[in-house]
C-alpha cells in the first residue's frame, strides 16, 4: 500500500493534492484542523484515508503526527499562512503562530521523514513554499521570510537525499486560488492558477526528481529576475507590489 501524509488538508492546495494522490492509488493521511472539511474531503476519495485533526503549531503535535505514521512514501507539507501588514502592526501572537507552523513544523517535518525515507531508499518530500520566497516582502515580511527558509531548507535536503532514492522538492507557485488570501487579509497581486493544476503540476515535477518546482511562465521569469536584479531593487519592486494589494 502505497500511503500519502498531505498536511493542511482542510481546503485549498492540501485538498488539491490528497485528490490528485488518490487518483494515482495512494491512501492518504489527511491532517488539518477542520474535521468537517477534512471528512467531506475523505468521503470523496477513492482509497483508504484517515483524517488527523491537529494543530502543528505545536511541535508535541508535530512529533506525534510522525510517531502514529511513521512509514509513509510521499510528504505534503503544505500546512501554512500568511498575514498581510506592516510589521509594527502586525499581531504578535499570529506572528508566533505563523514561526511556529511555516518554519518550526516544516522543517520537523521534513526532518523526521527524511530520514525514514532515506533508510528504506526511497519517497517524495513536497515542501509547498511560494514564490514569496525569491524575495524581501515588506507589509508581507514574515510570510516571506518563512518561505524563503523553507525554500532553503528544501534545497539543502535535496541536496543531502541525493543519491538516496528519495526527491525533496520545493513548490513555488505564486498566486492560487484558495483560501489563502482571506485568511492573510489581502488579495492576489497576479491572476491566481486552480489549486487543482497547481497540485497536478507539482506532484508531475516533483516524482521526476525536480528541487524547485515553479508553475507558470510568469513566476519563472520572477524567478530569474529575482536572480539578477539588485537587492535593492527586489526590495522596492516587492514593496511596489504589496503597496498595490492595499487598494
Amino acid at each position: 500500500m502505497m500511503l500519502a501524509l498531505i498536511t493542511g488538508a482542510s481546503g485549498g492546495l492540501g485538498q488539491a493534492f490528497a485528490q490528485k494522490l488518490d487518483e494515482m492509488g495512494y491512501s492518504t493521511v489527511l491532517v488539518g484542523r477542520n474535521e468537517k472539511k477534512l471528512c467531506e474531503l475523505k468521503e470523496k476519495l477513492k482509497n483508504p484515508s484517515e483524517t488527523v485533526v491537529m494543530d502543528l503549531a505545536s511541535s508535541r503535535n508535530v512529533k506525534e503526527l510522525f510517531e502514529r505514521f511513521p512509514q509513509i512514501d510521499v510528504l505534503v507539507n503544505n500546512a501554512g499562512f500568511g498575514q498581510f501588514g506592516a510589521i509594527t502592526e502586525s499581531d504578535v501572537v499570529k506572528d508566533e503562530e505563523m514561526i511556529d507552523l511555516n518554519v518550526k513544523a516544516a522543517y520537523l517535518l521534513q526532518k523526521l521523514y527524511l530520514k525514514e525515507l532515506i533508510n528504506k531508499k526511497g519517497g517524495i518530500i513536497i515542501n509547498v513554499a511560494s514564490s514569496a520566497a525569491f524575495m524581501a516582502g515588506p507589509y508581507f515580511a514574515l510570510y516571506y521570510a518563512t518561505k524563503s527558509f523553507l525554500l532553503r531548507a528544501s534545497q539543502a535536503a535535496s541536496r543531502e537525499a541525493k543519491g538516496t532514492g528519495v526527491t525533496v522538492s520545493a513548490f513555488c507557485p505564486g498566486s492560487v486560488d484558495t483560501g489563502f488570501n482571506l485568511v492573510a487579509g489581502t488579495t492576489s497581486s497576479t491572476k491566481p492558477i486552480t489549486a487543482e493544476k497547481a497540485a497536478e503540476y507539482a506532484i508531475k515535477k516533483a516524482f521526476k526528481g525536480k528541487a524547485i518546482i515553479i508553475p507558470t511562465f510568469k513566476m519563472k521569469a520572477a524567478f530569474v529576475m529575482s536572480k539578477l536584479m539588485p537587492e535593492p531593487w527586489l526590495t522596492e519592486f516587492s514593496c511596489h507590489i504589496q503597496r498595490k494589494r492595499m487598494k
